[in-house]
């Protein structure tokens, strides 16, 4: 809704509004100031991968921004439930009358398995050390989401289980009298 636009005939995007900001165009002045806010922030905030650095169940948590190194207290009651310190989610932490909320939150965290692909990305994309982080965030977006979408199929990738030998599993059902 806030930042995918209908591709051209030519598979080049197109000039043609996201369906948000047509939503804001047509309606928006019939919104209360807090949805209309936060569907802005929403339009404005990139995706980004942000790893939980402290939990409140229920309430919500601390964020790290990976790719930019900023934090944020995020107010979330179910995915607060299930998330651990040290777990990443990709997302947009979008800022609404002094609230951060998330969006758009990727149904799975990333494993600490999986975060030498996310260093890899930062320091490909250089957004630490550069004072257009967020812009490069949105320039970039398409391979931060390609980047999820990877690290999503590796999570969901069956694994062979081995022994100690290093030899596959089998597993067999035996019946005794």
């Amino acid at each position: 809704l806030y930042n995918w636009q209908p591709y051209g005939p030519d598979t080049a995007l197109t000039d043609e509004p996201t369906i948000a900001q047509s939503y804001l165009a047509r309606a928006g002045h019939r919104l209360d100031p807090i949805a209309r806010h936060y569907v802005e922030g929403c339009l404005t905030t990139p995706f980004s991968f942000h790893e939980v650095v402290e939990c409140r169940p229920g309430h919500g948590f601390r964020l790290r921004d990976v790719m930019l190194g900023t934090e944020a207290d995020v107010t979330e009651r179910t995915a607060s439930l299930t998330l651990q310190v040290g777990d990443c989610v990709f997302g947009k932490i979008v800022p609404v009358e002094g609230l951060m909320l998330i969006e758009g939150l990727g149904p799975t965290a990333v494993a600490p398995l999986h975060k030498p692909i996310l260093i890899e990305l930062r320091r490909m994309l250089g957004t630490r050390d550069s004072l257009f982080g967020v812009d490069t965030l949105r320039e970039f977006a398409d391979e931060l989401r390609e980047a999820y979408l990877d690290i999503d199929e590796l999570s969901h990738a069956e694994t062979e289980l081995r022994n100690t030998d290093d030899d596959p599993l089998e597993f067999h059902t035996l019946n005794f009298d």
